[in-house]
């Protein structure tokens, strides 16, 4: 059972390394199979996250559950990527009951979202 075990924890991790090979994506730590990087975000997950900054650069990917989140991690590579049209609307539907649209971290770029986001990015 134990020898099963390791061999689809291996599998695992081979499928794993090799989708972030073939997508190019930007450097992260490594993560578990099914909850990704949420056993590190315990009690204060800035610290975390900050660490990962200086670790991996501006930007760098991590994976809460099985969805892959990407860390912009200084104020040049936010104003850089919601500048553009293709990263103004986020798949945040997990957010969306929570926060009702009203994040300009989450929000789906609507005009109120762009306004406030204009205003607190200094553009």
């Amino acid at each position: 059972m134990m020898i099963l075990v390791g061999i689809v924890c291996i599998l695992l991790y081979i499928i794993s390394t090799h989708r972030q090979r073939k997508y190019r994506l930007p450097p992260g730590p490594w993560s578990f199979p099914i909850v990704g990087n949420l056993q590190w975000l315990q009690k204060f997950p800035w610290i975390y996250l900050s660490t990962l900054g200086k670790t991996y650069g501006p930007i760098a990917t991590i994976k809460f559950g099985r969805a892959r989140v990407f860390l912009l991690n200084d104020i040049e590579t936010w104003k850089e990527a919601f500048r553009r049209e293709e990263f103004s609307r986020q798949p945040g539907k997990i957010f969306e009951a929570v926060l009702k649209n009203k994040s300009i971290i989450f929000g789906d770029g609507n005009p109120e979202i762009k306004r406030k986001s204009h205003y607190y990015l200094g553009n």
